[in-house]
């Protein structure tokens, strides 16, 4: 499967359900689908590095980074943690 709109969703969701992020909600859930952070215009620096920082709710939680050069070469980073 192919999702270019999940961010950091539930483990075990498949992702893609929800795009999200953006909004003015203050509060998260860790429900299937749900995406805490979404920004498609995150840039890297020189050295090719950028970073967030969220602060989850409690829960399993599972990173997807997607990327796309100026040339429109594409890549895609997984990794999973706890937040307690």
């Amino acid at each position: 499967m192919t999702s270019s709109s999940s961010s950091l969703s539930a483990i075990g969701s498949g992702g893609g359900r929800c795009g999200g992020g953006g909004g003015a909600s203050s509060s998260f859930a860790n429900a299937v689908g749900t995406s805490l952070y979404w920004n498609a215009n995150l840039s890297t620096d020189k050295q090719g590095n950028a970073s967030i920082s969220v602060i989850p709710p409690k829960g399993s939680w599972t990173i997807s980074a997607y990327a796309m050069s100026n040339s429109n070469q594409v890549a895609q980073a997984t990794s999973s943690f706890v937040s307690n």
